[in-house]
């Protein structure tokens, strides 16, 4: 996700918009010149090669990069795409796809895939050497907003090891549509405040669509205006991932014995595990206590009354991760229990406060959580 703290703008990559600062200037040749680029044709090759060669001031920023793609349209037809970027920056495939849609009377496009090289070839170019300097037979050439049309580039030359060098859009001989196909990144100024765009993972939990008046105007939902008149309701909805929100919960708060609910959303607040013996009735009924003043709380709570030893019972709470464990066994006989709190050590407290712990600790989880969402 790109974001910018001062607007408050964000959107995730495949959205963002970005404006790149500008390419350096660098020692370009009046005109656009033919030069050899033997067995060179990636970015970072040319421009090696170029530096090498009496253009020591050249950038991968001063360079034309050309990506080429079938499109596939919802028509059944294809369409063959050559894209141009600077050649710093990377092609934003969704931006692409949509951009192509567009310039396609607006059939959707069903899916892009790399041209092969033949497939190149038959354009009338050559892998790794595509260019505007001369016609190619694609049916869509769609350049980048941000690469200026005066500044002087390195370009390929259609033609196997060569480019061309101080090359300008302007005299581009190919008919190329402008449109924003770069993928932002962090650094990017903000196309709100100016300043640069942040990065973060996270992960899409919920949505807002807007709808519009598409499905008020057929089902006639409609309000009457200032104006007398009957008008469509604008319609919006929304939707929360609720698979999502665990995805997510569980990957900020887990460690290597299972999961660690966090309190709010966890399955179970409390388990009451007794681990006495068998019909050892001082230990039962202290947990059956435990567990009606633990839900008389409002905390919800499992009463684990399996028969399994000790070490498969704790191993299975932790990995499944309620927040607090309260474990009735040989203190019993001291009229204490052990209260476990999921992340914290365990510690013994009398059998009649046990309930009323877990509620305390339970009520500053929730409340440092609720501030802590607060602050943030």
């Amino acid at each position: 996700i790109l974001f910018c703290q001062e607007s408050g703008y964000a959107a995730n990559v495949e959205r963002a918009l970005g404006r790149i600062p500008a390419a350096p200037t660098w020692s370009a040749p009046a005109a656009a010149t033919d030069v050899p680029t033997p067995g060179v044709g990636a970015i970072d090759d040319v421009v090696g090669y170029l530096k090498a060669n009496g253009y020591a001031d050249v950038t991968a920023a001063n360079t034309l990069k050309a990506v080429l793609y079938i499109a596939r349209l919802a028509d059944d037809s294809t369409v063959e795409v050559v894209a141009f970027v600077r050649g710093d920056r990377e092609v934003n495939e969704v931006k692409l796809t949509n951009a192509v849609s567009r310039r396609c009377k607006g059939v959707a496009v069903l899916g892009l895939r790399p041209m092969q090289p033949d497939e190149v070839r038959k354009l009338g170019s050559e892998p790794g050497f595509v260019g505007p300097v001369s016609e190619l037979k694609a049916t869509l050439f769609i350049v980048d907003r941000a690469v200026d049309r005066e500044v002087p580039l390195v370009v390929g030359a259609n033609r196997a090891d060569h480019h061309v060098v101080g090359f300008r859009l302007k005299d581009s001989a190919v008919a190329l549509v402008r449109e924003d196909i770069l993928k932002a990144r962090a650094g990017d100024a903000c196309p709100q405040s100016g300043k640069p765009l942040a990065e973060k993972r996270g992960i899409e939990v919920g949505h807002v669509f807007k709808l519009g008046t598409k499905y008020s105007a057929a089902m006639k939902a409609e309000f009457t205006g200032q104006d007398g008149k009957l008008h469509p309701f604008v319609m919006g909805c929304y939707g929360i991932g609720t698979s999502r929100v665990v995805a997510a919960a569980v990957e900020q708060h887990h460690d290597a014995d299972g999961i660690v609910w966090p309190l709010a959303i966890a399955p179970y607040h409390a388990v009451v595990v007794p681990v006495g013996k068998p019909g050892d009735a001082a230990v039962e009924q202290a947990a059956e206590r435990i567990y009606r003043e633990l839900m008389a709380l409002g905390i919800e709570t499992i009463l684990d009354d399996r028969d399994a030893k000790p070490g498969v019972k704790f191993k299975d709470w932790d990995l499944i991760g309620i927040p607090f464990r309260v474990v009735v066994g040989r203190g019993v006989a001291d009229g204490v229990v052990e209260l476990k709190p999921r992340s914290k050590p365990a510690e013994n407290v009398p059998i009649a406060e046990a309930a009323a712990r877990v509620g305390l600790m339970a009520r500053d989880e929730m409340s440092g959580g609720q501030q802590a969402i607060a602050s943030g």
